[in-house]
């Protein structure tokens, strides 16, 4: 008895944010085991390597995680995975940290790895049954996976079982919490000798963005992230302008030249154009905001003529409202397509 007192004590002295979870399938706990993903699987029975991975990504590294549910073993640890200089990614962190389990159990061993990674998962599901056609060329991480799918052919060859199951992340999984502690440690390894592996650089371009979401620049390999990101900073480029073209309007209205004549001679302008080279060189405030702000005070002035340049682009320019309300125009499925159609060749510009 003293022993769980002093047990519950310790527990409630934790200041850890994660649960420290045991797994333990004797005594009263055994039932509570039973009820989570992997209980409801029995895979805690597996008559094999019980295992799991995970990945782990910063903002210029990815770290790996493996762990086995008999801790005799002394196989689990934490792996920095490299090329972070082409940018990093959860899905090759990811397939690090199975990598690491395939690497270090015997090929004619029975093997079921949890993992919380729907990218792992689907990458691995792709090469079922594909034939001869396939290819790793346009794969991202094509040097993991061509060595997932050499240990996979070699399992399959020595008649081993190899079962991979999808978890949900932090639902308490023990061996799921474990994989993505120890993959965080990853992160922090020194990039040096066999827990920094995967290291061979590509021939590919390296792309620079700046993550809106988190405020942070990022670099990584051409991707859906990179297309969107330029396709993003095309369409803020095109507003900039546009915007500018209205506090050119501003200024022009504001600060022009009043030409008077006294006596048969004429006065120099009241408003000199160098008045907007002081109130527009960004000393006292931003470019953008300031566009933003003259845009804003002229359309809630009465006009008769376009703010900016066309009224779609007045349309198009009002943060909030515009773009807001055509984008939800085109998804209501209620819309007869040639509507949607029509509306961006308005948008646009472009008829057939």
């Amino acid at each position: 008895m003293p022993d769980r007192i002093e047990a519950v004590w310790e527990a409630w002295r934790r200041d850890s944010p994660k649960d420290e979870c045991t797994v333990k399938l004797e005594g009263p706990e055994k039932e509570w085991w039973a009820g989570t993903e992997l209980g409801l699987l029995r895979a805690y029975h597996f008559p094999g390597h019980v295992t799991a991975s995970d990945g782990s990504v910063g903002s210029d590294c990815m770290g790996a995680g493996f762990t086995w549910m008999d801790s005799s073993l002394k196989r689990c640890g934490s792996e920095r995975i490299g090329r972070d200089e082409e940018g990093t990614s959860s899905g090759r962190a990811e397939l690090g940290g199975y990598t690491a389990i395939l690497k270090r159990t015997p090929d004619t061993q029975d093997l079921v790895t949890a993992t919380d990674s729907e990218v792992l998962c689907r990458l691995v599901r792709r090469w079922i049954g594909q034939g001869g056609k396939a290819s790793l060329s346009n794969t991202a991480d094509a040097d993991i996976l061509e060595f997932i799918i050499g240990k996979l052919r070699a399992r399959i060859a020595a008649n081993a079982r190899t079962f991979l199951v999808k978890i949900k992340a932090h639902r308490g999984e023990p061996l799921n919490e474990r994989a993505d502690d120890l993959a965080d440690e990853g992160k922090t390894l020194a990039k040096a000798g066999d827990s920094y592996p995967w290291t061979n650089r590509t021939t590919r371009l390296v792309y620079s963005y700046y993550d809106r979401a988190t405020h942070q620049w990022k670099k990584g390999t051409w991707s859906k992230t990179i297309r969107n990101a330029a396709r993003r900073g095309a369409a803020e480029s095109l507003m900039e302008d546009r915007l500018q073209k209205g506090a050119d309007k501003w200024r022009t209205e504001l600060f022009k030249p009043r030409h008077e004549f006294w006596e048969g001679e004429q006065i120099e302008p009241v408003c000199p154009s160098e008045k907007w080279e002081t109130v527009a060189s960004g000393q006292w405030m931003q470019k953008s905001a300031w566009n933003r702000m003259v845009t804003r005070t002229m359309r809630e002035q009465a006009h008769t003529t376009p703010v900016t340049t066309t009224w779609t682009a007045d349309f198009l320019t009002r943060e909030g409202e515009g773009r807001k309300a055509m984008g939800d125009w085109l998804h209501d499925k209620l819309i007869p397509w040639k509507a949607c159609r029509r509306l961006l060749q308005t948008n646009s510009g472009t008829f057939p």
